[in-house]
């Protein structure tokens, strides 16, 4: 069905018909004109293999056959097939554009002075779209119209009370397809050691779908943020088992509750035990890298302690381990070995913590780092300066950085009131323009573009050559936030819209939307879907000059949009 439009640009998108079925991907390709042009992103096989030879793991013919086929269950649609009505895909909730989206001609003049009265340049007239911005992995009509009917701190509250946000298609999803998502942490291993990964192409891909289609959005970037926090490298001995359990058990549930439960669930996680050298930690021999990487990346910050708080915080958690033992139901769960820890008196940031204390010594130590006043008072300016940095951008004002400070000390390190701090309309007003890192880009082109999932290879291929895959990072401080890391790496972000529309099937992308009568009209379909309104004009002139006079081919508006796509101003967020 052609979708009728005016010159209007408040003309509301026409349903849609369903999607057609049938035609295999060498009929859609020939059907398309590229089929000579195309040349294709590597096979699963070659993808699965590369990413696992880079990281030093060793994979059979067997196995990996076995891996590349376990997102491609009978249910799973193929290509142009089975897929579910159009109207049904994110980005595809057609609805009246919000009233005061701005108008392409209206002067780009925005407010030049702080929340202070300092004048400074870059601030908003429009602040409720930064706050979708900021707080979503790219903006869909269903953030945008939500915020502008019902406003600013509506839309942030909303999305802060994230469970009353539905999102049962979702986890419909997420049951059919990811069978190793709940299972127990002894079947994990089992499954490790019978050289079964399952679990781990599970959590990338379904991180991936949640992500990229969930309407909680706030609470997938805290649970981006917190991964990075916590970060814990997937293909460490262990990772692969224990990982998906701690995304489960740790990160997701606490996401937006306290900061010192997060940092306590941590600290039994038998992943982080795994990945910071914690789980055989000895009262004769304790190992101290888990002590100092706790004090220095997840709560005081560098510089804030010292090398004897490091030998006592490290005594503290001697004992911590896992459960090995195949015999035993909690096989892969954490364990206590009260024999191996040190049940002597310590003294951590000079706070004593009692003899024979047992396990309970590690949950005094995180009571002493997140609560007391001096360990309340570091880390909650270390974790002020990152959320600030995150949601705010780069060197952010030391007034922001103290009230939310000061937003820990007066709830006892509640993470949503942080958030409703950085995300306030009278800071993020004037906050800096941010480039988006590799993952997100990714996320957002296929938010703002109608489209639908069906396999998760050429994800993880375009997000590894980009340099971002989930829980793929080795050193233990995270992904790095800041855009001077990120700029000298553009070819292949220029390189990812391209391949998204012409060298991969697994997202399939609607081009309706873009399929207009005229130049002008297609160029403001680009404007109202890919920038929501802001595309620069220089931009608009540079779209219209390479797309030409009608008719448009597909071909052409996959070009168009590529090069929507791979602009400055869609890389900025």
């Amino acid at each position: 069905m052609a979708t009728t439009t005016t010159d209007s640009p408040t003309t509301r998108p026409q349903p849609l018909s369903p999607m057609p079925s049938g035609p295999d991907r060498a009929t859609v390709l020939k059907t398309l004109g590229r089929e000579d042009r195309i040349p294709g992103l590597p096979s699963a096989q070659e993808i699965a293999a590369g990413l696992i030879a880079r990281h030093g793991k060793p994979l059979n013919a067997r196995d990996l056959q076995r891996i590349t086929a376990i997102t491609r269950s009978a249910w799973m649609p193929r290509f142009y097939d089975a897929a579910p009505d159009r109207g049904d895909w994110p980005g595809s909730v057609f609805v009246d554009q919000p009233p005061n989206l701005p108008n392409p001609e209206a002067p780009d003049t925005p407010p030049d002075t702080d929340h202070d009265g300092t004048s400074v340049d870059g601030c908003t007239f429009d602040t409720v779209r930064r706050l979708v911005d900021r707080t979503t992995f790219g903006f869909s009509w269903r953030e945008l119209d939500y915020a502008y009917t019902n406003g600013y701190d509506a839309y942030l509250e909303w999305q802060l009370d994230h469970e009353s946000i539905d999102d049962s298609v979702l986890q419909t999803r997420l049951d059919t397809e990811f069978e190793t998502l709940d299972e127990s942490p002894r079947r994990h291993v089992l499954r490790a050691w019978d050289g079964n990964y399952d679990m781990m192409w599970d959590l990338l891909n379904a991180t991936f779908l949640r992500q990229a289609t969930s309407g909680r959005q706030l609470y997938e970037r805290m649970v981006e943020f917190w991964s990075d926090h916590f970060n814990i490298y997937l293909f460490k001995d262990g990772g692969e088992m224990f990982k998906p359990i701690d995304d489960r058990d740790v990160i997701r549930p606490h996401a937006l509750g306290k900061f010192s439960d997060i940092v306590k669930a941590s600290t039994r996680s038998p992943a982080m035990l795994t990945y910071l050298d914690g789980a055989f930690s000895f009262a004769w021999a304790p190992n101290e890298n888990y002590a100092r990487e706790l004090m220095e990346l997840h709560t005081l910050g560098v510089d804030n302690f010292t090398q004897q708080d490091v030998k006592q915080v490290a005594r503290c958690f001697t004992g911590f381990t896992i459960d090995y033992n195949a015999n035993n139901q909690s096989l892969g769960q954490f364990r206590f070995e009260s024999y191996w820890h040190d049940h002597g008196t310590k003294n951590v940031l000079g706070q004593k913590v009692p003899g024979g204390g047992g396990v309970a010594d590690g949950d005094r130590v995180i009571d002493i780092l997140c609560h007391s006043p001096k360990g309340a008072a570091l880390t909650s300016r270390f974790l002020a300066g990152k959320l600030a940095v995150r949601f705010w951008g780069e060197n952010p004002p030391a007034a922001l950085v103290d009230e939310i400070a000061q937003a820990y000390l007066d709830t006892d390190g509640d993470i949503k009131s942080m958030l409703r701090v950085v995300l306030a309309e009278r800071w993020l007003r004037c906050s800096r323009p941010r480039l988006k890192r590799p993952y997100h880009y990714a996320l957002s082109a296929i938010r703002t573009v109608p489209s639908y999932i069906t396999g998760y290879w050429a994800l993880i291929y375009l997000s590894d050559t980009m340099g971002q895959t989930p829980f793929l990072w080795a050193p233990p401080n995270g992904y790095p936030d800041s855009s001077a890391f990120w700029a000298g790496h553009m070819l292949p972000r220029w390189r990812y819209p391209n391949s998204m529309f012409f060298e991969q099937n697994e997202v399939q992308f609607d081009l309706q939307p873009f399929s207009r009568q005229t130049t002008d009209e297609v160029v403001e379909a680009i404007n109202i879907y890919i920038f929501g309104g802001y595309m620069p004009r220089s931009l608009r002139l540079e779209l219209a000059d390479y797309l030409g006079p009608p008719p448009f081919t597909n071909n052409r508006l996959r070009e168009v949009l590529t090069l929507a796509i791979s602009s400055p101003a869609f890389q900025q967020h």
